[in-house]
């Protein structure tokens, strides 16, 4: 037991198989060829592989930008993030949003992060709230504003943050991606998770959630261990269950909107493993759907670029000297080819 050649290279026949994409197993396979040994497309489509991934050419799934369009052609996206203590999520997720394509970007953020984020990000718009009241008028605002919502990354888990979050899930009829503090306070208020539930239900209303494991293990009260043992049943069951896209983080992210099939990412490294690189990719599969992506393939190309992205930052400054903000750099190089 526990004992596995570690190869340089693995040529598989027909079909990738799970074990190869997953821990520990892909760590063993090196380099992965799939060999065409014929089998017809027809018998292909009958199995229906439970899992696929993307290649370099799935990029083409991106929408062609219109040549005659403005700002509001390519999406607004409403960025509610950060809290007194935390500036930073807002300004990684709301750039990571532009640089994926997003017309216009607004920050909802706490009134202590005015000159940070105008600062750091002076194309966006911003509004801020000061306490429980203006909280409220901000989330409406975003209801009222923007063509997608994420909300989340360091809003923390006070009263102010989980009023904002029922308010969106409550009123807003377009796609909302929730992250980080957000899915705590989902684990926490178990109400909130079904506040748009008959919305979504008939289609109203698109919900993507991007937990890590530790934050699904959360929201499902299953272990870790227990999480990591199926990873792909379980990202499928609870998307199922709650009628949402699940964006289950971990070495290999996969994502599913309920049925049977569920992408698994390949693209990225460990050198990805660093604060605020969840934002990155919340604001980045929030502007892909606010460009007309459906939430499902906002998802799984989010993902996959935000991996690429890693990728070329790894070879830019080395694994251990990557930064959330490495990622960011990286992304209209990944892109521009594409759109």
């Amino acid at each position: 037991m526990n004992v596995a050649v570690k190869a340089d290279l693995t040529v598989t026949m027909g079909l990738m198989k799970v074990g190869m994409v997953l821990y520990p197993g892909c760590a063993c396979c090196g380099e992965i060829l799939v060999k065409d040994i014929g089998f017809p497309g027809k018998a292909v489509d009958i199995v229906m592989p439970e899992i696929y991934t993307y290649e370099e050419k799935d990029l083409m799934r991106l929408p062609k930008r219109a040549e005659d369009g403005n700002k509001g052609t390519f999406g607004k996206v409403a960025v509610i993030a950060g809290s007194q203590e935390i500036s930073g999520a807002a300004c990684l997720a709301a750039s990571a949003a532009y640089r994926v394509g997003s017309g216009m970007v607004k920050v909802y953020t706490h009134k202590d992060n005015r000159v940070i984020v105008g600062g750091y990000l002076p194309e966006a718009l911003m509004k801020t709230y000061q306490d429980e009241k203006t909280a409220v008028l901000c989330a409406e605002d975003a209801c009222a504003w923007a063509d997608v919502i994420l909300i989340g990354p360091g809003i923390g888990t006070g009263k102010e943050a989980e009023c904002m979050l029922k308010t969106v899930l409550e009123d807003f009829k377009g796609t909302i991606v929730v992250d980080a503090d957000g899915l705590n306070l989902l684990s926490a208020h178990k109400d909130l998770l079904t506040a748009g539930e008959i919305s979504r239900q008939t289609g109203n209303i698109s919900l993507v959630i991007t937990p890590h494991i530790k934050e699904m293990s959360r929201l499902t009260g299953k272990t870790v261990a227990e999480l990591k043992e199926a990873p792909i049943r379980e990202c499928r069951i609870f998307a199922e269950a709650e009628t949402l896209v699940c964006v289950l983080k971990d070495a290999r992210t996969c994502v599913s909107a309920g049925g049977v099939h569920t992408y698994m990412n390949t693209s990225g490294n460990d050198g990805m493993a660093t604060a605020g690189s969840g934002d990155v990719l919340a604001g980045m599969i929030a502007g892909l759907s606010a460009g007309g992506i459906s939430p499902a393939e906002a998802a799984r190309l989010g993902v996959y670029i935000h991996g690429l992205a890693g990728d070329r930052a790894k070879k830019r400054y080395g694994k251990a000297a990557m930064t959330a903000g490495s990622l960011i750099d990286e992304i209209g190089p990944v892109m521009s080819s594409y759109v």
